[in-house]
């Protein structure tokens, strides 16, 4: 079995709580990204996305110059640890309908982000991709 460390992102960035929305979302932007890890001391607080400053920020009204992002991050998050299975990863994604997914060392850092288009990506889990795809596509269960 392919353990997710072997095609996960390494290279990502991560902010604060106390970021604001607006400096989130040009990060964002920036680094051509949809997700951000909110770290916490040394911990994984969360993860804000494009589509929680568009729902929990915008959509509400909050000011993204004065808002942070601990006020509309997404705390329910779903995490993997970097020696398990792609076939494990992929069941979870599909399970709570995620496109990326934090991935976890032994000590419980963050080390890693697999993404639908690392999955996509790498030449042996194609099959994954496209039923995963359907799966967390399919309307009618919450995101998170």
């Amino acid at each position: 079995m392919t353990p997710v460390r072997t095609i996960m992102t390494r290279d990502f960035e991560i902010i604060l709580p106390e970021t604001t929305i607006q400096e989130a979302a040009a990060m964002m932007e920036k680094l051509n990204v949809g997700i951000l890890p909110v770290i916490d001391g040394e911990h994984v607080a969360g993860t804000v996305t494009d589509r929680d400053i568009c729902i929990r920020g915008v959509a509400y009204g909050a000011d993204p110059v004065r808002k942070q992002v601990y006020e509309i991050m997404s705390t329910n998050i779903v995490t993997c640890h970097e020696d398990d299975s792609l076939e494990h990863v992929v069941n979870l994604m599909e399970e709570h309908q995620l496109r990326r997914i934090l991935v976890l060392n032994a000590q419980d850092k963050l080390v890693g982000i697999c993404a639908l288009a690392d999955i996509a990506t790498h030449t042996e889990s194609v099959p994954y991709a496209s039923e995963l795809l359907i799966e967390v596509s399919r309307p009618g269960h919450p995101r998170h």
